[in-house]
């Protein structure tokens, strides 16, 4: 899901392109990957987070259609 978020292809998710519209979930989703709290998931923090087991839910808040990794 990583690639078609990166709607700026700068490398990173800011929580824009991450979803249009929040909720709790989405909060939760977004933390799983955000491994340093600074409102961007990186790749390397992507893969770390997957590493030890998160995966990311989606919902009706998603930026785009695909789920997979």
């Amino acid at each position: 899901w990583f690639t078609p978020d990166d709607k700026d292809t700068d490398g990173q998710i800011s929580m824009a392109e991450f979803a249009a519209n929040w909720d709790e979930g989405t909060v939760t989703d977004f933390a799983k990957f955000d491994l340093n709290t600074d409102g961007f998931i990186t790749t390397i923090e992507v893969r770390k987070a997957i590493a030890n087991g998160a995966t990311r839910t989606g919902g009706s808040s998603r930026s785009s259609s695909s789920m997979a990794s």
